[in-house]
């Protein structure tokens, strides 16, 4: 049955119980706010509570490409529903671990299922709704994963303090459940694509490339550039590229077909990677301009940080309808151009700022954010083949999740650089007026990738969009 067949409540049903996915995978923004209850469960230091994050990251980041390919092969639904039980597998060990060593454990495994879930459900979700709805559907997906943003930001903490840090991811076994019964009930089993075997040295050598890329950013940000660590990883991302290059160039069946990577896809990946790695300077940099130099404590610091999810989940459907009904990559510059506006506003700020002030950046970034995220999908799936859409869900996230990454680690430099040339240019200036002085030279940068960004964007071709043909689901 082609996707403009399927009744209406099945369509909806199908989103809901893919979407349910997303919801669990953006949960897990509590397990930032119970490191220092991990830390203290365990007696353990800083430096080691942090791999639970970054364990995660690299493993789930590394895998989702080669996942995105086999999904593309043996079955979107098939591997959904992996990943949903793997996840709920693993959240339930974590609860249940007795030493930080199966804590850590239970982290990889669960970011094994992420890698699963997150690869699969915008996918699902293309092949679910026809062309004139692909955008709605996608916004509405938005929606629901940015709603599980604001459940981890408001309830983490009461999690915490009421019933411990195990309790954030015992919680999330009753949602696992429901979406896996209603995955398993509602879905159905796609065309699959077994064009061949994926070489096996291709598929280490992506992961061992992408993960170690991954961990050498992310510790680089930490712990410093010249760090044995980070200069192993680095090691080992730049020889798994060179052989991941060179082992594809021979190979059958590629684990990313080049014909998929289009110039317009390529463009809305990389306007996908530069909007990631600006704004995510509002999770590691803003919460410190919140605290230190207006003076608001942690209750209207979670506040705050529950806007631009609110506003996104407001915003992703209703670009998402404009996408259907105009032009996608159209909608994503435009989109875009409002996050800019709202990266921008942040520079505005100064030690007279109030929270209210810093409500009103946020509405503004969030807004343009969820508009962004629904119609910049819709633009890249919207291209591509009903075989081809795990990869590209795939290419999305990855794209994200490397711009989060790189945000991590090199906008984080920027800002320590900034506040020491204000140190050195201010010998008098209080430690607030330095802060601020960074904060602001750093959404100054953060605004030029962003312009960069929209630049890449308008240089696309606006010919007529590829159709994902109907799919049997």
């Amino acid at each position: 049955m082609s996707a403009s067949m399927k009744p209406r409540a099945y369509r909806w049903l199908g989103l809901i119980a893919a979407s349910l996915g997303g919801f669990l995978g953006a949960l897990d923004l509590t397990v930032n706010v119970a490191l220092p209850a991990i830390r203290g469960a365990f007696d353990i230091d800083l430096a080691t509570v942090q791999w639970i994050i970054i364990a995660y990251v690299g493993t789930s980041t590394g895998l989702q490409l080669v996942v995105g390919r086999l999904a593309d092969q043996y079955g979107l639904r098939r591997f959904y529903l992996l990943g949903v039980v793997t996840y709920t597998v693993a959240v339930s060990l974590v609860a249940v671990a007795p030493t930080f060593a199966l804590v850590l454990a239970g982290r990889v495994l669960q970011a094994v299922g992420f890698a699963l879930i997150v690869t699969t459900v915008p996918a699902i979700v293309t092949q679910l709704f026809p062309a004139t709805e692909r955008g709605r559907a996608l916004g509405a997906m938005t929606s629901i994963q940015t709603l599980g943003m604001v459940a981890a930001t408001l309830g983490g903490g009461y999690l915490i303090d009421a019933f411990g840090w195990a309790s954030i991811f015992s919680t999330r076994v009753p949602f696992a459940l429901i979406a896996l019964a209603l995955a398993w009930w509602v879905l159905r089993d796609t065309d699959t694509n077994s064009d061949g075997r994926l070489a096996p040295v291709s598929v280490v050598a992506l992961i061992a490339t992408v993960a170690g890329l991954v961990l050498a950013l992310n510790l680089g940000g930490r712990i410093g550039w010249g760090e044995p660590l980070v200069l192993i990883f680095a090691t080992v991302a730049i020889s798994g590229g060179f052989l991941f290059v060179r082992s594809e160039s021979r190979a059958p069946v590629r684990i990313v077909d080049p014909s998929v990577l289009t110039p317009n896809l390529l463009r809305a990946l990389s306007a996908g990677f530069l909007m990631s790695m600006a704004s995510f300077i509002n999770l590691f940099i803003l919460p410190f301009f919140v605290s230190d130099v207006i003076g608001e404590g942690a209750i209207v610091l979670g506040l705050l940080l529950t806007i631009p999810p609110v506003a996104s989940a407001v915003s992703a459907p209703l670009a998402g309808w404009l996408a259907d009904r105009t032009s996608a990559p159209l909608v994503a510059t435009g989109a875009i151009t409002i996050v800019a506006i709202g990266t921008f506003s942040f520079t505005l700020l100064d030690t007279d700022a109030t929270a209210m002030h810093v409500g009103y950046c946020l509405a503004l970034f969030g807004l343009g954010m969820g508009s962004f995220q629904s119609s910049n999908a819709s633009s890249v799936l919207g291209g591509l083949t009903a075989k081809q859409l795990g990869v590209g869900a795939a290419l999305l996230s990855l794209a994200f999740s490397m711009g989060m990454i790189t945000s991590i680690g090199l906008m984080t430099a920027l800002f320590e650089s900034f506040r020491d040339a204000a140190r050195v240019a201010i010998p008098t200036a209080s430690e607030v007026v330095v802060f601020t002085d960074a904060f602001r030279s750093t959404y100054y940068v953060a605004t030029g990738l962003l312009v960069l960004a929209i630049v890449i964007l308008s240089t696309r071709r606006w010919g007529a969009r590829k159709m994902v043909p109907d799919a049997k689901f």
